[in-house]
């Protein structure tokens, strides 16, 4: 249902098994740690890997943690691999387990580190990303039961719930269907990766609310290579194709293949939002053992709550999942002549924009299509309000486009923040539109506002970046952004391609009104001029790096906007927190004399957009002279703002002469002068991270994955 022209934790999770495949047990460890080196971009303070001894018990794992990057994990597994394990063995086959973790619950550290295990026997190891809401319960539970635990952490509930419904079963269950009631009964967004000495050289995994992928690839003489991983960049390299599970699926990975389950609802009234084939084939998992439901009724049911895990207590059924290519090529993850990604992907924006209006917008007869719109829009033309809903740069992308979606479809547009509105609890009536705006597409606070949305009955639209996602799965219908993959710690092009996404939309949905037919026209024809513009305005880099120089030792920044560049001035000030680490502001003009004056002086960076704004026509800029008396007061208080222009502004005016700096970017309609004038800024928050010793790719301390508790 999306445009096709088109959980959650900031941990990453990574799974290998080979099958009748000899690796020597160096290249499993590298495989392992190359998987969780693509996923490290999302945050990682602690890093660790499983992998099998040397012992005569097939599958028993040894686990090697460490605080710090990937980096910090492969140098312990230089030093310490060797004194325990015979490096070149080989293996026909394996499985091991590797994650990176940011952490939730208990502080960096060794013992906190994923994998955990059940014992230190481990006879059951997991990895982990999401909550377990219930986490107190069952540590509670466990400890009454003899079990004792070694760490902080929620997840180790998990492998240690494991092994006391193993024992109480008698060894009589098979690997899905324990893994199948261990997860009933954790309540919070997770997804769980187990392996176990007693089921050797086999996988399973559970998806509820956070992100799983697998992959498959085969080997010669029959041989085969399976891969479970939380993030498509992590597969990129080693299978051509993925398969996204669902939420309730179970996954079991071993020598015969890889077998999908669909765990169900209980009370039977979820149904598949989706036909789906798969190669695996049919069939049955029925359960047959008594005492492991008797084992999990000790326990109690979990909670109701919109993150339990969806099953079936009679019977696992085999699903069928569609198998698809890869969302992105291994060349799109390479940095290519930058050096770092985040400067890749600014500069990546015209190509990315293309992209996204690429089969799109027809530029020779001015129409435009979104596949994934067209069936609802005569439900979007009947609507009484637009909700839009989106956090962090997705939300400033939406302020960005607010004034021309009120223009063009001619209804009231709210938007609001997705962490803010579940807790609201306002009404939302059915003749509403809902858009949900994340790139994404697993923010849990934006799914939380979702599952509310539809609850009510309301159409909802979802707009991201990600193929697959949980949002593009569980909406009516949205679309694709195709801004590719982001890398970066901030998001940059998906950030410009969202403007330019719901501006489409905007198209779309006021085609028939003949009202704004001019002003469509005029937005069409600027968006075919936008890639070309950004490519133009990437050329303030040197002097955005120059004055990154001077001001690498400052502390604060203001920026400052009026009208549709209010967006671009949060934008901004949200780079330069998230990427520079340093403290900013973003100011609509109209707040200045309350408050935000006061803190001008000759040793405040004040960053001040001072675009021409152009609406195609003969009506002039009204907010521009405002722009200027304010431009005058920050001067008057000695002030030296760097100014934004673009090349309609009157620079020969004496006001200009007195700025610090002055940037000039082309000019372009008002509703797309965002995107441009948004490059020097991200390009400042780049510079500025350089310059002041920061790592621009590695997260710290925000992302768009987060969990419920962060």
């Amino acid at each position: 249902f999306f445009s096709a022209g088109l959980s959650c934790a900031m941990c990453g999770i990574f799974a290998y098994l080979n099958s009748g495949l000899p690796k020597s047990r160096r290249e499993l460890v590298k495989i392992l740690l190359t998987g969780i080196k693509s996923l490290e971009y999302r945050g990682c303070d602690s890093a660790g890997i499983a992998v099998d001894d040397d012992g005569l018990k097939e599958g028993v794992a040894m686990l090697y943690r460490q605080v710090g990057s990937v980096a910090a994990l492969e140098n312990h597994l230089q030093q310490e691999l060797s004194k325990t394990l015979n490096l070149d063995r080989q293996l026909m086959n394996h499985c091991g387990l590797a994650h990176t973790r940011w952490a939730t619950h208990g502080a960096p550290s060794r013992v906190n580190t994923h994998p955990q295990s059940s014992s230190p026997e481990n006879e059951f190891i997991v990895v982990h990303n999401g909550i377990i809401t219930n986490q107190a319960a069952l540590h509670q539970f466990l400890v009454s039961k003899g079990f004792s635990f070694a760490s902080e952490t929620d997840t180790e509930v998990i492998p240690k719930l494991c092994q006391y419904l193993y024992d109480k079963s008698k060894g009589t269950v098979s690997f899905p269907q324990l893994i199948e009631e261990v997860a009933w009964q954790l309540d919070g967004p997770f997804g769980i990766v187990c392996k176990s000495s007693y089921f050797p050289n086999e996988l399973v995994a559970a998806k509820s609310g956070s992100p799983l992928i697998v992959g498959m690839k085969q080997g010669i003489a029959g041989g085969s290579e399976s891969f479970l991983a939380s993030d498509a960049a992590a597969l990129a390299q080693f299978s051509g194709s993925c398969t996204h599970l669902e939420d309730g699926d179970i996954v079991h990975i071993k020598a015969g293949g890889i077998h999908i389950y669909a765990a169900g609802d209980p009370e039977g009234t979820i149904s598949p939002s989706r036909h789906v084939t798969s190669p695996h084939g049919g069939g049955q998992l029925t359960f047959a053992t008594a005492l492991l439901m008797k084992a999990g009724s000790e326990l109690g049911t979990p909670r109701h709550s919109s993150t339990r895990f969806k099953r079936n207590r009679n019977q696992l059924s085999e699903a069928q999942r569609e198998t698809t290519p890869l969302d992105q090529e291994l060349d799109a993850l390479m940095k290519g002549n930058h050096d770092h990604f985040t400067a890749k992907e600014i500069s990546d924006q015209p190509e990315s924009l293309r992209n996204t209006m690429r089969g799109r917008i027809n530029f020779s007869d001015n129409t435009v299509k979104l596949g994934g719109i067209d069936m609802h829009k005569r439900a979007i033309s009947r609507a009484r309000r637009i909700c839009i809903f989106a956090v962090g740069s997705a939300y400033n992308a939406a302020l960005a486009v607010r004034n021309t979606l009120e223009e063009l479809v001619d209804v009231p547009i709210s938007i609001d923040l997705a962490s803010d509105y579940p807790e609201r609890r306002p009404p939302i009536c059915r003749d509403v539109v809902c858009l949900f705006a994340n790139f994404s597409g697993e923010n849990p606070y934006v799914l939380a506002t979702l599952e509310y949305c539809r609850k009510k009955g309301a159409l909802c639209i979802g707009v991201t970046n990600k193929v697959g996602s949980t949002l593009s799965m569980n909406t009516d219908c949205g679309i694709y952004l195709h801004a590719g993959h982001e890398l970066g710690r901030g998001s940059t092009k998906a950030y410009t391609c969202e403007i330019v996404a719901l501006l489409m939309f905007a198209l779309v949905c006021s085609e028939d009104n003949l009202a704004v037919a001019h002003r469509r026209m005029a937005i069409i024809d600027a968006l075919r001029q936008l890639p070309n513009n950004v490519r133009k305005t990437l050329d303030t880099s040197a002097i955005m790096k120059a004055l990154a120089a001077e001001f690498r030792h400052r502390s604060n920044f203001l920026c400052m906007a009026r009208g549709n560049q209010t967006a671009t001035c949060l934008e901004g000030a949200y780079k330069l927190k998230q990427v520079a680490m340093v403290h900013s502001e973003g100011i609509h003009l109209g707040e200045l004399k309350h408050g935000p004056l006061a803190l001008v002086d000759e040793e405040m960076p004040v960053l001040l957009i001072c675009t021409k704004e152009d609406r195609g026509g003969d009506e002039s800029d009204e907010l521009y002279p405002k722009v200027k008396s304010s431009l005058q007061q920050v001067l008057a208080r000695s002030g030296r703002p760097i100014v934004i222009a673009n090349t309609a502004t009157d620079e020969d005016d004496e006001t200009f002469s007195q700025v610090h700096r002055m940037i000039t970017v082309p000019s372009t309609l008002d509703c797309l002068q965002t995107v441009v004038n948004i490059v020097p800024l991200q390009l400042l928050a780049y510079h500025l991270a350089v310059e002041r010793g920061i790592d621009p790719d590695v997260v710290a301390n925000t992302d768009d994955v987060l969990s419920f508790a962060a």
